[in-house]
C-alpha cells in the first residue's frame, strides 16, 4: 500500500513538473529570464520525481538519504513559494512535496531496520597499516553495522 502511495505522489510531482514546463509559453510570451525561471521550476519538479523513483526502486541507503535531503529542501522552497504566491496550485504542490518528504523519511527508516536485520554478522573487521606499511603493524578496526556509528578502534 505504501508503494502505491509513493507512486501516486511521484506521478503527481512529475505531472506538475511537466505541466509547469509545458505551460511556460502560455504564461510568458517572451523568452526572458522570468520564463526561464518558470520552466526551471517545472524541470526541478521533474528531477525531484526522478530521484524519488530511484529511492523507491533501490535498497541503497545513500540514495534514500540524498532523496530525503532533496525532498526537505523542496518543502522549504515550497513554503517560501506559498508565502509569496497565495494560489491553490502552490498549496497543492506543497502538499505533494510534504507527502514525498514523509514517504522518503518512512522509506529510509524502514530500510535501515530491514538492512540491519538481514546482516548475518554484526561486526566487520578491517585492518589498517599503521605507519610503516609493514604487515607486523596491522591495527584491527571494527564497524558496528547495526548502529552505523562508524569506526571504533579495538
Amino acid at each position: 500500500m505504501r508503494k502505491k502511495i509513493d507512486y501516486i505522489a511521484i506521478a503527481l510531482i512529475l505531472l506538475l513538473g511537466l505541466l509547469h514546463t509545458i505551460m511556460t509559453p502560455v504564461f510568458y510570451k517572451a523568452f526572458d529570464l522570468s520564463a526561464i525561471w518558470f520552466a526551471g521550476t517545472g524541470l526541478a519538479f521533474v528531477f525531484l520525481g526522478v530521484i524519488n523513483i530511484a529511492r523507491v526502486k533501490t535498497p541503497e541507503i545513500l540514495i534514500k538519504r540524498l532523496c530525503l535531503a532533496v525532498n526537505l529542501i523542496a518543502v522549504i522552497y515550497g513554503v517560501f513559494v506559498v508565502i509569496k504566491l497565495v494560489k491553490p496550485h502552490a498549496y497543492f504542490s506543497l502538499i505533494v512535496l510534504l507527502f514525498l518528504l514523509i514517504l522518503s523519511f518512512i522509506d529510509l527508516a524502514s530500510s535501515k531496520n530491514n538492512w540491519s536485520k538481514k546482516m548475518k554478522c554484526h561486526n566487520l573487521f578491517l585492518y589498517s597499516f599503521s605507519g610503516t606499511g609493514n604487515a607486523k603493524n596491522l591495527t584491527p578496526w571494527s564497524i558496528d553495522v547495526t548502529n552505523e556509528i562508524g569506526l571504533k578502534h579495538n
